[in-house]
């Protein structure tokens, strides 16, 4: 969707992806009932669906001989919670069915499992 004035501009994206497909591994197989000799092809399971909504919008002003234009950029405004990764024993983003003895908990905490939250910039561009 995009609207613009004279000397103003506004749009939002929205985005729909579907789940990216991952190999689950044994664990996940038994606890879902299937048996280890009932393995299933690669990439047979799927992440969450995700969906996010970006805003940008824009203003140029006359400063002089100037021209000034600011601009708003706010991404996932919504700040959904997206899964892009997850631990394939449990097929869950936070808790993996098997844990080392000698794990940290940093091992327990990957936030690269999730896509980033809101984001939110706001900028100048001057031209002369």
């Amino acid at each position: 969707f995009f609207v613009q004035g004279k000397k103003w501009s506004a749009n939002i994206v929205g985005r729909f992806l579907t789940g990216e497909p991952y190999t689950p591994n044994t664990p996940f197989l038994i606890r879902s009932g299937l048996a280890a000799s009932q393995r299933p092809l690669v990439n047979t399971a799927r992440l969450p669906n995700r969906f996010t909504i970006n805003l940008n919008l824009n203003k140029t002003f006359q400063i002089g001989k100037y021209e000034l234009r600011s601009f708003l950029q706010i991404f996932n405004i919504l700040d959904n919670r997206q899964v892009v990764g997850l631990y394939p024993d449990s097929g869950e983003p936070d808790s993996p069915l098997i844990v080392p003895d000698a794990a940290m908990p940093s091992f327990l905490n990957i936030p690269g499992n999730y896509a980033e939250p809101r984001r939110v910039q706001l900028g100048f561009n001057i031209s002369l």
